[in-house]
């Protein structure tokens, strides 16, 4: 882990060429399931795009009803823009970590592949996790294994459509869309969630955003009933 995050670090402050580019994305996350009631988190990603690649670290920390301390979780994503003549694809691949979670700490590794035309978001791929139980939860679920319990395959997905087109001219966009992940963290899902964004530009760098989904029956961690909306708005920033 020290290892990846120094050749991240080595290599985001390497890129000083005439195309790199820092971009910023803030959040506060809020909702209510079955397992958590009413929670509110506190999300930070930092992008950093050298060519046709993207760096990307992000931090979630607890606000709101938090059942671990302040930081909840950690993520690092490499993606790598690929064309071959007329055809363009996004691979990506991602880290993340909880570690201080009161029920359940977690290492998650995700791969997939993201293809972004004027009206469409489509994005499949796989992510493994391994993860440990608390004493809290195994008084839970006494029945379920405790420690580095690994799930090698977990499908991820999520296709959204966007009402105006990514290069237009318009201050203003909706999309709608449906995937398995609820957000900051990749997480079983069986039922698929429905969400739906809207965002307007500030100017040409900023825009502001907001966004809500609903699930409305499935399963979360250790297959425990979970239900939810969840409510989330920000701003980008790209300086």
């Amino acid at each position: 882990m020290k290892k990846l995050l120094i050749i991240v670090s080595f290599l985001v402050s390497a890129g000083t060429t005439a195309t790199a580019q820092f971009q910023t994305r803030t959040w506060i996350n809020s909702g209510h399931n079955r397992a958590v009631g009413w929670y509110g988190n506190l999300d930070l990603i930092q992008e950093y795009c050298i060519d046709n690649t993207t760096f990307i670290a992000g931090e979630e920390f607890a606000l709101i009803n938090a059942d671990n301390t302040i930081f909840n979780a950690g993520m690092l994503k490499i993606k790598h823009h690929v064309q071959y003549k007329n055809f363009e694809i996004d691979p990506f691949i991602s880290f993340q970590y909880r570690p201080f979670s009161k029920y359940i700490r977690e290492k998650i590794f995700v791969f997939g592949l993201l293809k972004e035309t004027p009206h469409w978001n489509l994005s499949l791929g796989n992510f493994s996790r391994i993860y440990s139980l608390s004493k809290d939860m195994q008084e839970l679920y006494p029945d379920d294994d405790a420690s580095s319990v690994k799930e090698w395959h977990n499908l991820l997905y999520d296709i959204e459509y966007l009402f105006q087109p990514r290069l237009g001219d318009k201050k203003m966009n909706y999309s709608l869309g449906v995937s398995n992940q609820s957000d900051f963290l990749y997480q079983p899902a069986t039922i698929p969630m429905l969400y739906g964004r809207c965002w307007t530009y500030i100017n040409e760098r900023q825009y502001v955003f907001f966004e809500t989904r609903y699930q409305t029956a499935g399963s979360n961690n250790l297959q425990a009933d979970f239900f939810g909306v969840i409510l989330k708005g920000g701003l980008f920033w790209a300086l």
